[in-house]
């Protein structure tokens, strides 16, 4: 049995095919004169075109958010979980004595690059003024400074030893 809702114009067309359909005649065959039984339906779609084009529109916007899930599963489990949610390692304040700390783990070039994108506080304490292409730049050369200084503090070899990079004093 074909199971059409049978409304309106829709219903004398889904009938005929269910007679057709009933006697064994095969879909390709359903010819009524120079129009397909499809066609006839297009013709019937035309009144609603809006919400048909409406409904393809809907379907596409799925499509693509289907296709961009994984990507942001993938940022979620990269940088949410992998790094703790820190997106590079460039801070946003350090502390004098961290500032100096890396300072003094850092080439000449690095070292000029670092008090570019710096600038001192009242406080003492410095905060990033750079812009995201120093920040990229500083994102390269920073990391293993942090990793040293942050394994200098935790062994106790370096003044300071109770704040981590980004504690307390950053």
């Amino acid at each position: 049995n074909v199971r059409i809702r049978r409304t309106g114009r829709i219903w004398k067309l889904s009938r005929a095919f269910e007679r057709r359909h009933n006697q064994g005649i095969s879909e390709n065959v359903l010819w009524k004169g120079k129009e397909t039984y499809m066609l006839k339906i297009f013709k019937y779609l035309k009144e609603s075109k809006w919400s048909v084009l409406a409904i393809i529109a809907l379907l596409v916007v799925q499509a693509y958010c289907d296709l961009a899930l994984p990507q942001y599963t993938a940022d979620i489990v990269d940088i949410g979980i992998g790094q703790k949610g820190i997106e590079n390692a460039v801070p946003r304040r350090l502390g004098a004595e961290t500032y100096a700390g890396l300072m003094s783990l850092m080439t000449q070039e690095e070292r000029a690059l670092m008090a570019s994108a710096y600038g001192q506080e009242d406080d003492g304490g410095y905060v990033f003024q750079g812009d995201k292409e120093t920040e990229e730049a500083l994102d390269e050369c920073i990391g293993i400074p942090i990793l040293i200084l942050s394994a200098m503090r935790e062994s106790g070899g370096m003044p300071g030893a109770g704040t981590a990079v980004g504690g307390p004093e950053a």
